[in-house]
């Protein structure tokens, strides 16, 4: 399963702001979040992998690094976005944070 997150927080059908472009990959029942963090939905969610196309900078913290190593021996962090000065996290910071 997919699951995405944009600005908003977690994509689910019945969220209201939605897109029609986003409706598509809304799921039916959402798991129940704290807050609508990335941090909470990788929480509630327990992925396997995160994928970074948003280009926020630093959006792959530390302590989102260091969740996903917690839920997963050998975590899959994708910093997509470019340039690199827009990257979710750098190599560096995954590396560092997932040992």
């Amino acid at each position: 399963k997919c699951w995405f997150v944009d600005t908003h927080g977690l994509i689910f059908k019945g969220r209201g702001d939605l897109t029609v472009e986003k409706e598509q990959y809304a799921h039916d029942n959402p798991p129940a979040l704290k807050d609508a963090t990335l941090q909470s939905a990788i929480e509630a969610i327990k992925p396997t992998c995160i994928v970074g196309v948003s280009t926020i900078p630093n959006s792959f913290n530390p302590d989102i690094v260091k969740l996903m190593a917690k839920l997963n021996k050998r975590p899959l962090i994708f910093a997509l976005s470019n340039p690199t000065s827009k990257a979710e996290c750098t190599a560096e910071s995954a590396y560092v944070n997932s040992d």
